[in-house]
């Protein structure tokens, strides 16, 4: 008689005990941490071949002037066929230009600065009708020569890594917003 008592609630513990471990079969397996590598880089990073477009946005370079330090943008056209390229110059004073430009294949095809933009500093952003194509500034001062490729991509965070100065010189950051929204810089 205590068997026939107790029959319902052994049934009932075994079949909970069968329904969590067909509930726990069917959960995905719990994925291990996943850290940054390679592929996850937050570096510059040409378009594929086959993408309609890219923009490149290059904070900026001091103005072609007679100061101590000028800068440039040069556009490398890796690819076999000739591209167009939009190039907007926008300084930290005045009005913006911009500029079509026809980028022959296979050669670093233009190190431009704008002479008629007389602001201290010119940002750029370089729209290309393809991909494969990469943009970099350069900075040329006494003290030598700072390169650096522009950015790809945009982000809501950015970090610097390092920074110096010697004797007699000075460092400049500059932030370029490409767009029309306000940007707070902390």
């Amino acid at each position: 008689m205590t068997f026939v008592r107790r029959a319902p609630i052994v049934l009932f513990v075994l079949a909970a005990v069968i329904a969590a471990l067909v509930v726990d079969r069917d959960r995905p397996a719990a994925q291990p941490a996943r850290f940054g590598s390679l592929a996850d880089r937050d570096m510059p990073t040409a378009a594929p071949a086959n993408a309609l477009s890219s923009t490149w946005i290059c904070p900026g370079v001091p103005a072609p002037r007679n100061g101590t330090a000028t800068g440039k943008f040069t556009i490398l056209n890796p690819t076999a066929v000739e591209l167009t390229a939009v190039v907007t110059l926008v300084p930290s004073e005045g009005n913006s230009t911009t500029e079509t430009m026809q980028l022959k294949p296979g050669i670093k095809e233009i190190n431009f600065t704008s002479s008629a933009l007389r602001a201290p500093y010119i940002g750029a952003v370089v729209e290309v009708q393809s991909g494969s194509v990469a943009v970099e500034q350069t900075v040329t001062t006494p003290a030598g020569q700072s390169i650096s490729p522009c950015s790809s991509g945009v982000s809501p965070n950015w970090y610097l890594a390092e920074g110096s100065t010697v004797l007699d010189s000075c460092e400049t950051l500059v932030a370029f917003n490409p767009f029309p929204d306000d940007a707070i810089v902390d």
